[in-house]
Formats: C-alpha cells, structure tokens, sequence
C-alpha cells in the first residue's frame, strides 16, 4: 500500500540524467509548514506547535501545542504523550492534556531546534513538527523604522525610530547603539 502524503509536504518532481534526447520537466507542488509523510497507524502530529523565548526567560524556551485527537486514519486518539526532543536528543515526554513545556537550563542567545512528537501506548510516532528559537530571544535587533533623511552639498541628516524589538519579534531590552555606515563603512555611532 502506498504511504500518504500529508498536506504540506514538499514534493519536487524532476527528470535527470535523460538517455533520450528532449526537455526536462521541473515542477514544485507547495511547502507549507514542515509535515513529513505518515503512516495511517501513526497519530497526527500536534498542531499550533511554538517555541517562544525572550529576555525574560534568557535560560529557557516555553513550548506551546494543541494535542491531536485522532490517528492519521481518522480513528480517535486518547492515550499517548508528547514526545520533545531538542537538537535531535528526547529532553521530555509530556502527558496528554498539558499542551505545555518549559525547557530550562539552556544558554542565553543559542539557538535550539525541537521536533515535537504525539506517541501513542504501542509506541507508534508521529511524523513530528520542527520548530526553533533562541534562549533569550535572538541576539540581533531588528533594524531601525522609519529611516529619512535630508541632505546639503556638505552634510546629510538622518532621522529613525530605534527598533523596539529583536529580528525574532521577541521584545528588546538592551540596545545599545545604531551603527550608521556610508558605502559600507562605519562613520557614526549613535546611543539610543
């Protein structure tokens, strides 16, 4: 029997290394988010899966889901946990029910990966959902808004609103200047 595809899934089609002469059909057929392929035995995956850290929480990631219901088939899912690895090593497995995790003991401005799992009592997985997020928030700010600028023959005047956020959205707490550069060069540094 053939494996199901779930929505979502990145498919490439593409002729290579053709014996007879012609052209080469390349097509893409949608990506959306990072489902895998399941088996109708397995459970669906969780769904609205978040990992969110900023620098509040500058040595944890909080992860958010929604618990599946039911198997791939369609039939209902009642017994299993969640399964959470972080950088491909199991860190926790949760009760149904929680649709919660707080991940500490992590290090400030890393990034972590985590593949979140449902698992059902006869050990059977589900494809799993990737998320990421940086312990702390990201360590970049987002750029300036609001960037203007008049100018003369001698001088060139440049207005911004300091940015209020990471390049993640995380909240930001601690900017400390606003390089300013003229053809690729730093002439100016300007505090908040």
């Amino acid at each position: 029997m053939p494996e199901m595809i779930l929505p979502g899934t990145y498919i490439e089609v593409r002729a290579e290394k053709l014996i007879v002469p012609g052209p080469i059909a390349i097509g893409n057929v949608g990506i959306v988010g990072t489902a895998r392929r399941g088996r109708l035995a397995d459970p669906n995956d969780p769904e609205n899966v978040t990992a969110y850290s900023d620098f509040n929480t500058p040595t944890s990631i909080d992860l958010n889901w929604t618990d599946p219901t039911t198997y791939v088939n369609g039939d209902p899912l009642t017994s299993f946990t969640i399964e959470i690895y972080r950088d491909g090593a199991n860190v926790a497995s949760v009760a149904s029910g929680t649709e919660t995790y707080n991940d500490g003991g992590l290090t400030d401005g890393q990034m972590y990966q985590y593949t979140v799992y449902a698992k059902d009592l006869n050990d059977s997985l589900s494809s799993g959902v990737d998320v990421s997020a940086y312990a702390g928030g990201h360590p970049v700010p987002s750029a300036p808004a609001n960037l203007g600028g008049s100018a003369t023959t001698t001088e060139a005047q440049l207005t911004w609103n300091d940015p209020t956020t990471q390049s993640d959205g995380t909240p930001l707490d601690d900017l400390d200047h606003i390089n300013i550069y003229r053809n690729g060069v730093v002439v100016a540094s300007v505090a908040p």
